[in-house]
């Protein structure tokens, strides 16, 4: 009986352990996430004092620019479904901004349910080796 009580922890202590690790995973993607989008606020700061006419670097992907002339500093913006709209640079710091919250709320509640696991880990851990020392 005990014994089936030690395997029933160890398969429990697994999954967490899983759980565990996915959450991990799960946080540094979210973590990467907003640190993206504040790096962009930031840019657009930037992008948004520039004067119409002005010559400014594209980014055509990574590590590839080329110049060109600032016609107006408003922005096309994927809102989503592959939908394009026009927005002021002020408009769009404040939609990055509501992303940016809202993955701060799913860091926190990643964060939480990660630390819940590993608390429940280190019980059954605690548990296992008591029923070992027992023996």
């Amino acid at each position: 009986m005990e014994n089936e009580n030690t395997q029933e922890k160890y398969v429990e202590l697994q999954l967490l352990n899983e759980q565990a690790s996915q959450l991990q995973q799960r946080i540094n993607l979210i973590s990467n996430q907003i640190q993206q989008l504040k790096d962009i606020s930031i840019n657009l700061e930037g992008f948004g004092k520039l004067k119409e006419d002005s010559e400014i670097l594209f980014s055509l992907g990574p590590g590839i620019y080329t110049k060109g002339i600032l016609k107006d500093n408003n922005l096309l913006v994927n809102i989503g479904s592959d939908i394009i709209v026009n927005k002021s640079v002020p408009d769009t710091i404040k939609t990055i901004e509501v992303q940016i919250n809202e993955l701060q709320e799913a860091l926190v509640e990643s964060e939480s349910i990660f630390s819940s696991s590993c608390l429940r880990m280190q019980e059954l851990q605690d548990q296992v080796s008591d029923t070992h020392e027992d023996k």
